[in-house]
């Protein structure tokens, strides 16, 4: 008669259990690395989408118009219809930078969009290229296209008492020229007043307190990477990544400038036309 084989011990069943708890350990980094790779991929593509853009709104447009340059870039981007809507003989009523959601503007990996998505973006123009009203990119940008910073990731929503509003709330919106300056109207929820501020999607825009190159501040302080929202300063560009900022260049090209580049060269790529010679980090 053929022998009866004996149950799993308990002792072969934990073997078992920890060989393939060490498999997941081993393998769930890996996972994590590719899934990043990707990401990091899809939003450098936006980033590229948005440079081509501005390329090509230069070409065809000698001076830097009076709309904000997400807002002029909308025909290049396969947005046409949006663009159209807001122009000043278009449907009336219809202020689309603050009911729309346009996704090609959100960067999926910042964290502050679960706080909202519609009107607000999630990069940044640099507001020392664009913050002269027809004035000529090609003649403002002198040190260089590759070595001048346009774009960068931003939060776009910034809360400063985890989760609840108060007066430091900040909201980026996509369709805001870069000097837009008014006096955000108080808001009462629950018998609680505050007021937000909405400001373009810009940094180191003098309009608005950012931190500016040549500024005391920019002698220590360069982008924050992945900070909690309350802790974000809407002063300066925020990553929602741990390794770098994603940053596109004027010239097109699109890198991850490293958290060590230091603040004088960070600051140097900034500015269109200061002269600067880049530090061996960049």
């Amino acid at each position: 008669m053929s022998e009866r084989r004996p149950a799993l011990s308990l002792l072969e069943f934990l073997v078992a259990v920890a060989i393939v708890a060490i498999l997941l350990a081993l393998l769930l980094p890996a996972v994590q690395k590719v899934r990043l790779s990707a990401s990091v991929t899809r939003e450098k593509n936006k980033v590229r989408q948005i440079a081509l853009a501005i390329h090509m709104y230069a070409d065809n447009h000698d001076r830097i118009g009076y709309n904000s340059i997400f807002v002029e870039i909308l025909p290049y981007m396969e947005r046409g219809a949006y663009y159209e809507k807001m122009l000043p003989n278009g449907p009336k009523g219809e202020a689309l930078w603050g009911a729309e959601v346009m996704p090609p503007y959100l960067n999926e990996d910042d964290p502050s969009l679960a706080i909202q998505r519609i009107g607000v973006a999630s990069y940044c123009i640099n507001a020392q290229i664009y913050k002269e009203f027809h004035a000529n990119r090609s003649a403002l940008i002198r040190d260089g296209m590759s070595n001048t910073i346009e774009i960068t990731t931003c939060y776009a929503n910034i809360m400063k008492q985890n989760g609840q509003y108060s007066q430091h709330d900040v909201k980026r919106f996509w369709g805001f020229e870069i000097n837009f300056i008014r006096p955000s109207p108080p808001i009462t929820i629950n018998g609680i007043q505050f007021t937000l501020e909405f400001r373009p999607a810009a940094f180191a825009n003098p309009f608005y307190g950012d931190v500016l190159p040549g500024s005391a501040e920019a002698q220590s302080v360069t982008f924050q990477l992945r900070p909690k929202i309350e802790e974000a300063d809407p002063r300066i560009p925020q990553s929602p990544y741990t390794h770098g900022l994603l940053a596109g260049l004027a010239d097109g090209s699109v890198r991850m400038i490293s958290p060590q580049i230091s603040p004088q060269t960070f600051w140097a790529a900034v500015t269109p036309n200061g002269g600067e010679v880049l530090g061996p980090d960049w």
